[in-house]
């Protein structure tokens, strides 16, 4: 607040006009002391004549000042100004006395331990008849607590606005998923997702590094403005999602990214991480539940599935299908004498012997024990079963007859044909079965063809 000692006015008619408004703020004092100590609002004049500030008892509460140590002055109200808004405050009340208009400013106080305030400053001055201002009169009101409440809405607002851009990412993502059948499709969906989940989606590049493999947005390049996170499997680290920026972006307090943005890669990562999880889980239970877990070959469930849909075409078409029935010879005494790691080693060896004699079109199936049936899609007279039957007799000798194992192992297959007088798929698997016993009773790893 500029002084004004040069007037054109008598000094005696100056001092008049003075003390009459200081009287009448004085009345003004003590009718709203009260009312101001509430409201957390003080009252300030400052007599320009005589360069004299006065400060009402709620001002110095407010600036956290004793009254009887502190002596105020326009230079130390200054001195409480915040120093990036003390600039700001003194121009607008050396325009406020040019203009001789009132003026309102919204500031900051740096309180003596170190704490910082909001006040609204208002101030109106009185002039004399030629323009030169005599008195200045203003009030400051704390509204810390109106500030701070409206600068944390604006912080949840901003936060919303995040959460909602983040929950749209996830939320398409979480869709891809469920439609998307490849990861690859899924991954590619992902990173079109991520780049309008980021503040400045223009300059946004994706990439997810998976199991070796890149995948990657158009134009994507690694730059000093990445931020990534990791996909984990089952505890173990196997990729990266990751985000760069084409160019440098305004630096945040916590680095080029924000918060939001470090915890949506985040969530995106495990998001991944969960799905590959899950269609594994799932891949491993339809295996499980298809699949011998010991050799790998279909069990007997899906043998019956394929066997019905092979009766089924071949009757379509006049066809004929082979049914093989197949029990191992001498396993037992594997079992007893090696154990059953050997037993089981076995039974793994036999279960590849036995594909490596069938066309792509046929079908092995472990039906429980060391017992094995086979599938032959197309297969029109006895002639062409019996070929295939001696191709496997002959394979498992040489693997694991004389020589290999004490007994040796061998086999005997019994052979059922469809059509047949029983039609159905367990009943085809049943006359192969009888004719397997055939052999059994007799000299053993041969074979035998229903009749």
């Amino acid at each position: 607040m500029s002084k004004h000692n040069d007037f054109d006015i008598g000094m005696e008619h100056k001092v008049d006009l003075v003390a009459q408004l200081i009287e009448s703020l004085d009345a003004v004092r003590l009718r709203h002391s009260e009312a101001q100590n509430i409201a957390k609002l003080g009252h300030w004049s400052l007599d320009l004549v005589n360069d004299k500030l006065h400060w009402s008892d709620e001002i110095f509460r407010i600036f956290g000042l004793n009254p009887e140590t502190f002596t105020a002055s326009y230079d130390s109200f200054l001195d409480a100004i915040h120093p990036e808004d003390r600039d700001a405050v003194n121009d607008a009340y050396s325009v406020s006395l040019n203009t001789q208009a009132p003026y309102a400013i919204e500031h900051r106080l740096l309180m003596p331990d170190g704490s910082i305030k909001w006040v609204i400053e208002r101030c109106n001055s009185e002039f004399s008849e030629d323009g030169v201002p005599l008195l200045s009169i203003g009030t400051v009101q704390d509204v810390t607590k109106q500030k701070l409440l409206e600068i944390e809405k604006e912080r949840l607002f901003h936060a919303m606005g995040e959460r909602i851009k983040e929950l749209q990412t996830l939320y398409g993502l979480s869709q891809s998923i469920q439609k998307r059948g490849e990861l690859g499709d899924i991954f590619m969906d992902t990173l079109e997702l991520m780049r309008s989940g980021w503040q400045y989606p223009d300059i946004t590049q994706a990439a997810i590094r998976f199991e070796g493999q890149l995948y990657a947005s158009c134009c994507y390049t690694e730059s000093a403005w990445r931020q990534c996170s990791d996909i984990i499997i089952h505890g173990k680290r196997c990729g990266t999602v990751e985000v760069c920026y084409l160019e440098e972006c305004p630096q945040l307090d916590e680095g080029p990214f924000m918060k939001e943005e470090r915890s949506l890669i985040d969530a995106i990562a495990l998001m991944l991480s969960q799905a590959i999880e899950l269609r594994q889980a799932n891949e491993k239970i339809t295996l499980m539940a298809h699949y011998d877990q010991l050799t790998g070959l279909p069990n007997r469930s899906i043998f019956f599935d394929r066997l019905e849909y092979i009766i089924a075409s071949a009757s379509r078409h006049g066809k004929k299908s082979a049914v093989f029935f197949l029990d191992l010879d001498g396993f037992k005494a594997v079992n007893d004498t090696l154990g059953h790691e050997a037993g089981d080693k076995l039974l793994k060896d036999v279960a590849l012997c036995l594909k490596d004699c069938l066309r792509e079109e046929d079908t092995v199936a472990r039906i429980g024990g060391d017992e094995f049936a086979i599938i032959l899609a197309e297969c029109n007279s006895s002639r062409e079963s019996s070929i295939v039957a001696k191709k496997i007799i002959s394979a498992i000798q040489t693997s694991f007859g004389v020589g290999k194992f004490e007994p040796p192992i061998g086999v005997s297959i019994g052979i059922a044909f469809y059509p047949n007088a029983d039609s159905s798929a367990k009943e085809v698997l049943k006359l192969a079965d009888m004719a397997m016993y055939q052999i059994k009773k007799g000299s053993k790893n041969s074979y035998h063809i229903h009749q």
